[in-house]
């Protein structure tokens, strides 16, 4: 019974994370309200600068990856 008490915590954090590629497929099927959201979720660093022109396709490239995989 403690075993089970002492993994509790760690089947939790488990289930809560989400692999890169299942963030991947959830921006493709468009479930996230900003480029940003998703970028934040993959660990991207967008570029304040360029104002989102760029956010698109630094998520399509970094995604891509998982895609072929």
């Amino acid at each position: 019974m403690r075993r089970l008490v002492l993994l509790l915590p760690l089947i939790t954090l488990l289930t809560a994370c989400q692999s890169k590629r299942e963030i991947c497929a959830k921006w493709g099927a468009e479930q996230f309200k900003t480029y940003a959201e998703a970028a934040e979720r993959l660990g991207i660093k967008l570029d304040p600068e360029n104002e989102g022109r760029d956010d698109w396709y630094q998520i399509n490239t970094f995604c891509s990856y998982y895609r072929s995989n």
